[in-house]
């Protein structure tokens, strides 16, 4: 598997799941853009917790809880598709 950026990965799943509508595809992209140009293997727990520290101090707690879930989501693809191998480091962050 090679090495790729938040922002490859977006772009990947986007041609794999090519009914994904422009829109879901700019929450992506607002979502990952602290961390899109960090590997896959860099978004490490310790990361997903940063990026919601600094969220939560900078967006509502209703846009923090949509980005966190977002990002949940694009690991859970990534990972159906094998793009991604290991634990989602958004899992339980977006629990309320």
């Amino acid at each position: 598997m090679e090495e790729m950026n938040v922002q490859e990965m977006t772009h990947r799943l986007k041609r794999l799941y090519p009914r994904i509508k422009p829109s879901t595809k700019l929450v992506w992209d607002k979502s990952i853009r602290p961390i899109s140009q960090l590997t896959l293997n860099e978004v490490t727990d310790d990361v997903a917790f940063d990026y919601l520290d600094r969220a939560m101090n900078e967006w509502s707690e209703s846009t923090t809880k949509a980005r966190i879930g977002t990002l949940k989501g694009l690991w859970n693809k990534a990972r159906k598709k094998k793009l991604y191998r290991g634990d989602n480091p958004w899992d339980d962050l977006d629990d309320g």
